[in-house]
């Protein structure tokens, strides 16, 4: 459904929480980025906002799928915190990724990609964590190990 591949977008290329994606709004999406921002009814977790930055085709992606409301996901908060969400993790759980929060493993999909490779301070940044050690213990399981070249002296 275009709706659940939109909350999959959502979740896993800008590593959006589930009630991100829920009250994400078009007027999010800027020239190169996405802000999370504080609306009226909606509070980011950290109580922050923070961009996450979109390539022109990601941006252009979205766009293309813009309708005439207020919220990415179509429907009450309801369908777009529960019903979407809930199907794009049954259809995780069917192709045997594990997790508890089905759905938020495309977020740590998304965290782990960032910091492999842009660093962990960035993906701190996009994830919206209050410290990189946060990230650190939540993603650095997932964070591929990179080849390294001792020389000794």
């Amino acid at each position: 459904k275009p709706e659940d591949y939109l909350c999959y977008f959502l979740m896993m290329h800008c590593g959006m929480r589930r009630k991100e994606a829920a009250f994400a709004r078009w007027s999010w999406i800027g020239d190169n980025c996405i802000t999370v921002r504080e609306e009226e009814d909606f509070s980011t977790k950290s109580g922050r906002s923070r961009n996450i930055p979109l390539s022109d085709a990601q941006i252009a992606f979205l766009r293309s799928r813009q309708k005439n409301r207020d919220h990415i996901l179509p429907g009450a908060k309801t369908n777009r915190y529960r019903t979407i969400p809930d199907r794009i993790a049954k259809i995780i759980r069917k192709e045997g990724i594990s997790g508890s929060k089905s759905a938020h493993e495309l977020r740590k999909y998304y965290g782990a990609n960032v910091a492999t490779q842009l660093g962990l301070f960035e993906a701190q940044k996009y994830l919206g964590h209050s410290s990189p050690n946060i990230t650190s213990h939540y993603y650095a399981d997932l964070i591929e190990a990179k080849p390294v070249e001792v020389k000794i002296l």
